[in-house]
């Protein structure tokens, strides 16, 4: 048995309750928003926005467009003379009533700009340098063809008379304005900046032009690759050059740190650690002979060498420290050293005596030396064989024998 049927029997009235209907709100349409546009846009406006409107209130609404409601401005049909013309050709237009004068001037005419030209006469005409190839009426022709084309030799060479004149090309007629010009100009005032004009020069850029433009894409191509290859040929060139310094720097220095470390040793060093250690400078001794022979006309300069950690600060530290491969030198660099260390079974010493140390690190030293001076003769044969190839094509007729010992 429900609910509802005891209800029933007990005759209880039900209470109706009268379900309350959400109005859905209505949103007005923007004045001046077109109906169309308010039906594509509140069709989904279920929910309410967040954010605050940001339009004023006549955003939609379109300004029309004010005139000016005073009278138009009268134009009448007027007849014209250019300035600019000798032909007093007279052509119409339309023109504001108010601005009607008489005999007024054209306003364009003053974009008709003339070059000015230099004319010669008789007198200086016989001054000039004597030319065969061109006589003095062929000479006025062209002048008079500059001044009504302002210079433009390209017109002038196109319309120049080869039927009632000589044939004549673009740069003849160039050198010969420009050579009467500057004699005319000599003569009337020596002090005169002349342009010259130099039709071989002119000639050879013109060639020049021409084969530059009619290149095919394979010697485009070709050209490019030859300016990358430049490039690199330059960036190597200066690193080779600045690894010469750095060696000149590396065996200037280490001369010194030599020459003081043995000062060192005669003052503190017993017999005994004398004759131990004649085997170390019996394996460095090669290097002593090396630098004998590159110092040699080398210019000495100051610069940095491989420079360990000293101790410096207070307290307790490890002589161990002293031992370090500082920063500045590359892992390349360091594997390199720790490979030859193992081929002559030289290990890193495990008890850091101070003598035991400053050996270790002078070892060090001596094995990047003899590393940079194996580049640098690397670098040096190479650059020979070039040089000699060179040579062999510049000389084809001879033979080039060069000995590597005497360079």
């Amino acid at each position: 048995m429900t609910q509802k049927d005891v209800q029933d029997i007990l005759s209880v009235e039900k209470k109706v309750v009268k379900k309350v209907k959400n109005k859905a709100i209505r949103h007005k349409r923007p004045k001046g928003m077109s109906r169309d546009l308010w039906n594509l846009v509140s069709n989904n406006r279920s929910t309410t926005l967040s954010l605050a409107p940001s339009l004023n209130k006549d955003e939609y609404s379109k300004n029309k467009a004010t005139f000016n409601k005073g009278k138009t401005r009268r134009w009448k049909w007027m007849s014209f003379i250019n300035s600019a013309r000798k032909d007093n050709l007279q052509l119409n237009h339309w023109r504001r009533a108010k601005d009607f004068q008489i005999d007024a001037e054209y306003q364009f005419s003053r974009f008709n700009k003339k070059m000015s030209t230099l004319d010669y006469n008789d007198v200086e005409y016989e001054k000039l340098p004597i030319d065969k190839s061109w006589t003095k009426e062929e000479t006025d022709y062209l002048f008079k063809l500059c001044k009504n084309f302002d210079n433009r030799f390209i017109i002038v060479h196109d319309r120049y008379n080869n039927d009632l004149y000589n044939t004549r090309s673009l740069d003849e007629l160039k050198d010969r304005y420009y050579s009467v010009l500057a004699s005319v100009k000599k003569t009337r005032n020596a002090e005169c900046a002349v342009y010259s004009f130099n039709i071989q020069h002119e000639v050879k850029r013109r060639d020049q032009l021409e084969k530059l433009q009619n290149r095919s894409k394979k010697e485009v191509d070709e050209e490019k690759e030859l300016l990358i290859e430049l490039k690199r040929i330059d960036i190597r060139k200066k690193e080779r050059e600045r690894k010469a310094m750095d060696l000149h720097r590396l065996m200037s220095l280490q001369k010194e740190n030599k020459e003081m470390k043995d000062k060192k040793i005669t003052k503190n060093q017993t017999p005994n650690q004398t004759s131990n250690k004649g085997q170390f400078h019996k394996v460095v001794g090669v290097t002593s002979t090396i630098k004998k022979k590159l110092d040699m006309g080398i210019p000495v300069e100051s610069a940095n060498i491989i420079k360990f950690p000293e101790m410096k600060t207070n307290g307790v530290s490890l002589r161990s420290s002293l031992m370090r491969m500082p920063a500045s030198i590359g892992q390349k660099k360091i594997k390199s050293i720790n490979t030859v260390l193992l081929q002559m079974e030289i290990s890193f010493p495990t008890i850091a005596v101070k003598e035991i140390v400053s050996e270790y690190n002078q070892i060090r030293q001596e094995l990047i030396l003899i590393n940079e001076l194996r580049n640098a003769v690397a670098t040096c044969e190479y650059e020979l064989e070039i040089l000699k190839h060179q040579v062999m094509t510049l000389n084809t007729t001879k033979d080039v024998n060069i000995n590597n010992k005497d360079t």
